[in-house]
């Protein structure tokens, strides 16, 4: 039964393209909970040329994502860790999120519900989660779960075979399944990834590349907040994502200037200081390396006929 569950979810309607365009901050579940019934799942693909830049989104709902194909950097109140196919992400109204996706493509689930679901803190999840039912809003206190077993793989295709058919009673079995899947992953022991040093230097450092737009580079200051030295941040970041430091600086700093020269709005001197150049012929002669284009030109060719 399980199996024709999974089946069922796999045949549903394609899922959507998920647009990182977006500069809203604060996602509402009524724009996608239906009457009084607080629970939602979605199906999305996250394309690589859209998912580069991160913008951090806030909820005022929970959320579990399931990743099913494709690996991201998740990015978690300006923590980062690798994600990847099998695992599930565990998410708060507190959290500030967002994806940065190098894969082709990373298509997920996304299981969207308020506590008020369960009625009365039900299902002992107040015991397991008291987090979840605490005054206001929260924060899940453990947000990735690696690799989850087939048995909770079952579970949340379940939930989407279950919110597809809308079959009779379909709300009280979507209760129950997400109570099992959120009860079972609290059993879930704690499993670390092999190569967890690393990947929590590296996670730190491209948190850091990724926020804090308005400071200019700086090894020192990288490999200090991370804890390591300077010349060892160097081969490790090399050796990992196969770009140096200050070129996986420069490349986000002139996609970011590119937002702001797609915008209009802002001269090309302030965008430069804006995105951390404080030589502004630095500036130039990088965004042409990177886009071909001097700053202005490559503004006029976004310009509409």
């Amino acid at each position: 039964m399980a199996k024709a569950a999974g089946l069922a979810a796999r045949r549903g309607p394609p899922p959507a393209l998920a647009s990182n365009r977006s500069e809203t901050r604060l996602i509402r579940g009524a724009d996608f909970f239906r009457g009084d019934f607080p629970f939602h799942v979605q199906r999305m693909v996250l394309r690589r040329a859209d998912w580069q830049t991160p913008f951090f989104r806030r909820r005022d709902f929970w959320k579990l994502v399931f990743v099913r194909e494709g690996e991201a950097r998740h990015l978690v109140n300006r923590d980062s860790l690798r994600v990847c196919a099998g695992d599930l992400l565990a998410v708060g109204p507190e959290d500030e999120t967002a994806f940065v996706v190098p894969s082709a493509e990373l298509h997920v689930v996304n299981i969207l519900f308020r506590p008020d679901l369960f009625p009365g803190s039900s299902y002992g999840l107040a015991t397991a989660y008291p987090e979840l039912f605490a005054a206001g809003a929260g924060r899940a206190k453990r947000f990735v779960y690696a690799r989850i077993p087939r048995e909770l793989v079952r579970l949340v295709d379940g939930l989407e075979a279950e919110a597809l058919n809308h079959a009779a009673g379909f709300e009280a079995v979507l209760r129950l399944t997400l109570a099992e899947l959120l009860l079972k992953l609290a059993r879930l022991p704690e499993r670390p990834r092999a190569g967890d040093r690393r990947e929590e230097i590296l996670a730190r450092v491209d948190a850091e590349l990724l926020s804090d737009f308005g400071e200019p580079f700086s090894l020192a200051a990288l490999a200090r907040r991370a804890g390591i030295h300077p010349n060892s941040l160097s081969r490790l970041y090399r050796k990992a994502r196969g770009s140096t430091l200050s070129g996986a600086w420069e490349e986000h700093r002139v996609e970011k200037a590119c937002e702001y020269l797609a915008s209009g709005e802002l001269s090309i001197t302030r965008i430069a200081g804006e995105v951390g150049f404080n030589d502004l012929s630095f500036f130039y002669r990088t965004f042409k390396r990177y886009r071909g284009l001097a700053p202005g030109a490559w503004r006029e060719r976004r310009r509409p006929a």
